[in-house]
């Protein structure tokens, strides 16, 4: 007779090491019954274990049937695994590459809003005296207006129609000039004075501009700077020292 719960010890140790099979070997067969009682209690329907011998539970031809199939089970069921394995690297791969290609795509977006971009060239500023005549020595006593001109290039990707420029003459304390025909315009995420705006009609080609502004307050000597916008974006600078 068995003591001090060693089949049942045996059969815990199977159960938590999930053994597929396990052959007991004993040289007394009056224990079969011992070993077929304690494992009902260590095992269940649900456990998917089965006991047999020549006396008790299923017999050996059932068993080997059932281990074949169990064997035949686990192969598909290793398949399926390498299977799934090879899905989700699969997966895993197409996720990278559809990142790459969102990336790809982000750049090739940013490239084409740049190119889309417009560009002021050639700005040059000039100052006219109260008969619209160029004050040749940028006099600050005479100047009563600022002329600035410059070419928009060519630029086969930007939209084509109407373009609001604006144009900011700045102080040499950084100051905006304004007057009556000021006011302001969104850029960023703010809101900027400028000094005069113009509609012109782009079409593609190289488009040249001329803009004016009207003298409406004291101006000391200095440079005076000049930013030109259009489409959000700052297309161009120039400047103009003027002398007392």
């Amino acid at each position: 007779k068995m003591r001090f719960g060693k089949t049942l010890s045996a059969l815990q140790v199977v159960k938590e090491c999930k053994f597929h099979r396990t052959i007991i070997i004993t040289h007394r067969p009056v224990v079969d019954k011992g070993w077929f009682e304690d494992f009902g209690k260590i095992f269940n329907m649900m456990d998917g274990y089965t006991y047999g011998s020549r006396e008790m539970g299923e017999t050996f031809e059932h068993l080997e049937k059932a281990a074949k199939k169990i064997d035949s089970l686990n192969k598909v069921n290793d398949a399926l695994v390498a299977e799934n394995k090879q899905i989700r690297s699969d997966m895993r791969t197409v996720q990278q590459q559809n990142q790459q290609v969102r990336q790809q795509n982000e750049t090739l977006t940013k490239q084409v809003t740049v190119a889309a971009q417009l560009s002021a060239t050639n700005v040059s500023v000039t100052a006219l005296d109260r008969k619209d005549k160029v004050e040749k020595r940028n006099r600050v006593d005479k100047l009563a207006k600022f002329q600035v001109n410059f070419t928009i290039a060519a630029n086969v990707t930007a939209q084509t129609g109407e373009k609001d420029v604006y144009l900011r003459i700045l102080r040499p304390s950084d100051e905006v000039l304004t007057n009556a025909q000021s006011g302001k315009f969104k850029y960023e995420n703010a809101k900027l004075d400028y000094s005069a705006r113009k509609t012109i009609e782009f079409g593609g080609e190289e488009t040249p501009v001329t803009m004016f502004y009207k003298r409406g307050e004291a101006l000391d000597a200095g440079t005076y700077r000049v930013e030109i916008y259009a489409d959000g974006n700052m297309i161009g600078r120039g400047s103009i020292a003027l002398r007392k």
